[in-house]
């Protein structure tokens, strides 16, 4: 399980998960850590409608990134690094 995110929050969780788009684009967001109007709509290019990362959307961008060769045991370390495991 990842952390969940949502335009508003901030912190960790959101930064892991920019670096995660960021690695699959090359998405830039204007300020890490801040999932902003940029990030929502870099997330939407790439999975579709919605302003969250949540487990749907988390699954698409490990896909999207197994699809760049990186494994999603490599994506579950970038993750653990940033310490944004779900305590689920």
């Amino acid at each position: 399980m990842y952390a969940a995110c949502r335009e508003g929050d901030s912190g960790q969780a959101v930064e892991a998960w920019q670096r995660v788009m960021q690695r699959i684009t090359g998405f830039a967001p204007p300020a890490w850590g801040q999932f902003g109007p940029e990030t929502t709509a870099e997330l939407q290019s790439l999975t579709g409608p919605g302003d969250n990362i949540g487990p749907l959307e988390g699954a698409q961008l490990l896909d999207l990134l197994g699809v760049e060769g990186v494994s999603e045991a490599k994506v579950k370390a970038i993750v653990n690094a940033s310490r944004v495991v779900a305590s689920q």
